[in-house]
């Protein structure tokens, strides 16, 4: 599957308008599209029991492009940082628990 990065400036180029109009001019529908069909196609190979395949298509969704912008997309939104603290707090309150039994 031959899929086309979109061009990007230099980073050092562009103003913070030029990189939220940027940002928003992805195509999210599109990186969404390509991304859930990989994860569809590795589900059916583990299904299949096909674990080469499975290796081969985890590899190029983890170095994915989409697969890469989706994941800054869904940390730096506002359920992702929701989601990050709730992470955070719930490490703490399992280190308090460690500590706790351990001791």
């Amino acid at each position: 599957m031959n899929v086309r990065e979109p061009e990007i400036t230099s980073v050092m180029d562009l103003t913070d308008k030029e990189h939220t109009l940027e940002w928003k001019s992805i195509g999210w529908i599109k990186a969404e599209e390509v991304v859930n069909n990989l994860q569809f196609r590795i589900a059916s190979a583990a299904k299949n029991r096909n674990w080469k395949k499975v290796s081969k298509l985890s590899r190029l969704l983890t170095r994915s492009f989409y697969a890469k912008l989706l994941a800054v997309r869904r940390v730096t939104s506002d359920k992702g940082i929701k989601l990050l603290v709730l992470m955070e707090s719930f490490g703490e309150r399992l280190q308090i628990k460690c500590g706790l039994l351990c001791n």
